[in-house]
């Protein structure tokens, strides 16, 4: 273990310090023990004791093992001003590098260099130019105050520590700027701030991406710009994540969660989105929830959830396009929009798969609409008073609907849809009530289906479906028919009663009002009275009247049992 340094605050000794501290395995900490004093951000005005010379620390770092003790493992120094550029472009640097709450004079360059480890912990950079830098183990820029870091194509054998970092660039360039970054443990940026946002395209991190508390913001475009991100493990965007500016996962690739609860983000332009997550696969779970506040669209078009997609408690807010975007996409468990999920815009689910309930409760819709066609989802869960004012419908699937409600309560729902009549909803609701058993509920699905088709109808046939209607409910209530049938032979039996017709010729049989009136309302049957009695006057009118009736009334009953039939 590396012992402390004594500090000798000879001024313009601080390189000699250095080496000989560097000798004996020791830090040298140039720190005064007090705050204030101490910060980096004043380094600059740091007195002559406290400087330290870049090509002094490249010239110890570089020497090789040959030079020095092989028991010398790092070469440590605290609170110095490094003057000059520290370059160790193209170096092999054979020992760890820490440098601890250093204040640097001009940019350092570590591009394409071979490293044990670094660590700049706390200490205030210009810029840090880091191109295909190879890192054996953890790479460790915690609090460091920087206008940029350039990482790009490095290899971090070990852990990627950014936490409390504070990045600015003002440039239009990237505050991270880690295209194809590979790092072989996590990368944990806890509480960082990157104004200029950061590049992380096609970066690939081995374990866990940490970013809970931190503020990402690039007025220029995305605040994370990640397409093809690979995180081994869990990816944490939540408890107090800040992003002004999309973040971009198009085809990235989670191997644990995606944790996104308490996030607040906002495009960075007006039409721009919120999250941009195309393609995106996450093995776990998916948690846009607890607060989770989106302004801006969150578009997950063709995602792969592999549990469940939580928005309970989020706010999704874009008013004038579409809030949610996942057509095509797959959840494999429950998709969740309950504890107070309040839209502003269009939700589109179509051609989504949900495995298993899409569940909406107490959720508030503004200018929604929700698009589910072509969607196949297991459950639909929530009261139809939960959902969206206007639904898009057609070619939905569903196995069930919870809760169980009487057909007329979700006919409510049916009706949602700007686009109007379609047949496929009435025949999927009647299909769900079918297989629960509710043959009755069924049938009243299958009716309305027909009512609100006959609203397209031209004159004629749309009268000729109010007759339908009235007589057995277009076949869906078939006993209308027999009361009907039953009324106009009581009506037509008491007129011809008072009224009775005159007999046709000799041997006619015996003249019963009843069974008359029977023989001339059904068609189908010949019992002899009708053609032995012939009516008088306004008789006759009554007699070809409730024939007309009777025919009206077999046509619609024979068309009922055969519906019937058809249904068994």
């Amino acid at each position: 273990m590396m012992k402390p340094m004594k500090k000798r605050m000879n001024p313009g000794g601080a390189d000699k310090r250095l080496r000989a501290a560097f000798a004996r395995g020791e830090i040298l900490d140039l720190r005064t023990g007090h705050p204030d004093r101490d910060d980096p951000s004043g380094g600059a005005v740091w007195a002559a004791e406290r400087q330290v010379r870049a090509d002094v620390i490249a010239g110890l770092i570089c020497a090789g093992t040959g030079s020095v003790p092989q028991r010398i493992a790092a070469l440590s120094i605290a609170g110095a001003r490094i003057i000059g550029r520290l370059d160790l472009c193209y170096a092999r640097i054979e020992h760890a590098l820490v440098m601890k709450d250093c204040y640097f004079d001009e940019p350092a360059d570590f591009s394409e260099a071979q490293a044990v480890s670094i660590c700049l912990e706390g200490s205030r950079l210009q810029s840090l130019a880091c191109y295909d830098l190879r890192v054996e183990e953890d790479f460790d820029c915690a609090a460091v105050i920087a206008g940029s870091i350039d990482l790009f194509g490095a290899h971090i054998g070990g852990r990627f520590w950014l936490q409390g970092a504070q990045l600015r660039t003002s440039d239009g360039s990237y505050a991270l700027n880690a295209p194809d970054l590979t790092v072989g443990g996590g990368m944990y940026c806890r509480g960082a701030r990157a104004t200029g946002g950061v590049n992380m395209y096609g970066a690939t991190i081995g374990s866990g991406l940490e970013l809970t508390g931190a503020t990402l913001s690039n007025s220029d475009g995305a605040a994370l710009r990640a397409p093809g991100l690979r995180v081994g493990s869990d990816m944490d965007c939540g408890r107090g994540f800040t992003a002004t500016g999309a973040i971009d996962l198009f085809g990235a690739q989670i191997g644990g969660q995606l944790w996104m609860g308490g996030a607040c983000l906002s495009r960075g332009d007006r039409d721009g989105d919120a999250v941009n997550a195309p393609l995106l696969k996450v093995d776990g779970g998916t948690y846009c929830n607890a607060g989770f506040h989106a302004i801006g669209r969150v578009n997950l078009f063709g995602a792969t959830i592999g549990s469940t997609l939580e928005f309970d408690g989020a706010t999704l807010n874009n008013p004038e396009g579409t809030a949610l975007r996942a057509p095509g996409s797959v959840v494999r468990a429950d998709m969740t929009c309950t504890s107070g999920f309040a839209v502003a815009g269009a939700i589109d689910l179509s051609g989504a798969r949900i495995g298993g309930e899409l569940r909406l409760e107490a959720a508030t819709f503004t200018s929604t609409t929700a698009d589910l066609r072509k969607a196949d989802i297991r459950v639909l869960s929530g009261e139809p008073s939960s959902w969206p004012g206007q639904l898009r419908l057609n070619e939905l699937t569903y196995t069930a609907l919870e809760p169980y409600l009487p057909a007329d309560q979700w006919l409510s729902w049916l009706r949602r849809d700007p686009g109007g009549y379609q047949p496929q909803p009435y025949e999927q609701l009647a299909a769900c009530y079918r297989r629960l058993g509710h043959d009755e509920q069924a049938r009243t699905v299958l009716l309305a289906k027909h009512r609100h088709r006959r609203k397209r109808l031209r004159p004629a046939a749309k009268a000729w479906g109010h007759v339908q209607d009235a007589a057995v409910g277009y076949g869906y209530r078939p006993a209308r028919a027999f009361a009907w049938l039953v009324l106009l032979v009581a009506v037509t039996a008491i007129y011809f009663t008072a009224n009775p017709p005159h007999a046709a010729g000799g041997g006619t049989p015996q003249f019963q009002p009843v069974i008359y009136a029977f023989d001339t309302v059904v068609p189908v049957l010949d019992l002899g009275q009708q053609n032995a009695y012939i009516p008088a006057g306004a008789g006759q009118w009554i007699a070809w009247i409730v024939t007309v009736a009777g025919w009206v009334l077999a046509t619609a009953v024979i068309a009922g049992i055969t519906r019937t039939l058809t249904r068994n």
